[in-house]
């Protein structure tokens, strides 16, 4: 299964059956020529497309739509004033695929690696089985070099409004909602519906809201053997944790101990000493299969319940 918990994506929590279940996001894992830009310069994110290999249909679909949505958006920020480098993230064009789907797969991967993300990076620099896509969008550092007032001009013209932590807009206007409305003509309707927060199953359930929903009630026979294993092994009950959700239970140990280890400052990538991730990668091992065997069942099933959902979704770029 292609999976990564660190690149961007969208986690909708869908309402049915009396559960809550994730879905995964259209650029997230399971995430030509060069074209021209209304400058007349090679486009960015063209080139980045050209290299992209190993994708199936519809992750192709997906990164082929944000590239035409890039495209569009630069000439609309030109047209107001503002420079934008179209982008395509990594995380769309190399997937990261780790444990797999199956249960074999997923304990051999876990017998080296563990969760693969917290103490393994460590142990193994450089392996490529762990190594996930570096997004680093280069309009960042753009909007890092300009004024206060600049800046909200910027954000407004490209978004229709300022981010803020504190305010939620579930549909971007500006430019990047005249670019994917103008490309995905479904986008309006999924941005109000499905990503609103407080809505309902009923009101958004398309084929794969609607996979989800069936492989939920399929499901939920196994996750209460599932979840008292868990618990006999000490794994605390994040109530947080809901329906599918329940499989990141056991990783977030082994994450919390990750925090505690790093030595780095705030704001700075984790250090930790190789010699103590060594010891701690055994402790992440035998947590993470115990988490396999508790769910032996229930993991690949819940695995396979979201690849074939985020199969059913409709081609998006994944802006919103």
């Amino acid at each position: 299964m292609r999976r990564s918990r660190t690149a961007a994506t969208l986690v909708a929590v869908l309402a049915g059956a009396g559960l809550a279940m994730t879905m995964l996001s259209a650029c997230g894992g399971k995430p030509g020529g060069p074209a021209q830009t209304a400058a007349g310069a090679p486009d960015k994110a063209s080139a980045q497309t050209d290299a992209a290999g190993g994708l199936t249909a519809h992750e192709n679909k997906n990164v082929q739509i944000r590239k035409s949505e890039e495209d569009m958006i630069a000439a609309c920020m030109k047209k107001s004033g503002f420079r934008y480098e179209p982008y395509v993230p990594e995380s769309m064009q190399h997937p990261v695929q780790q444990e797999g789907s199956e249960y074999s797969a997923i304990k051999a991967f876990r017998s080296k690696y563990g969760f693969g993300q917290e103490f393994a990076p460590f142990v193994y620099p450089g392996d490529p089985r762990l190594k996930l896509p570096q997004d680093k969008n280069p309009n960042d550092a753009i909007v890092a070099g300009l004024d206060g007032n600049q800046k909200t001009a910027y954000q407004t013209a490209l978004r229709g409004f300022v981010p803020d932590a504190n305010h939620y807009k579930g549909v971007n206007e500006g430019c990047i909602g005249a670019a994917v409305k103008a490309i995905d003509p479904r986008a309006r309707e999924r941005g109000e519906k499905v990503f609103r927060p407080g809505a309902s199953s009923n009101d958004s359930c398309d084929a794969a809201c609607e996979a989800l929903k069936t492989a939920a009630v399929q499901v939920k026979p196994l996750e209460a053997s599932y979840l008292a294993c868990l618990k006999g092994k000490g794994i605390p009950m994040n109530p947080d944790f809901q329906g599918m959700d329940t499989i990141g239970l056991a990783m977030k140990v082994s994450q919390a101990r990750l925090d505690q280890l790093n030595t780095a400052p705030p704001g700075k990538p984790y250090t930790i000493d190789p010699a103590v991730a060594r010891t701690e990668l055994q402790n992440e091992i035998k947590v993470a299969l115990d988490d396999l065997e508790c769910g032996k069942d229930y993991i690949p099933a819940v695995y396979h319940a979201q690849e074939k959902a985020y199969e059913l979704q409709p081609p998006s770029g994944g802006l919103w």
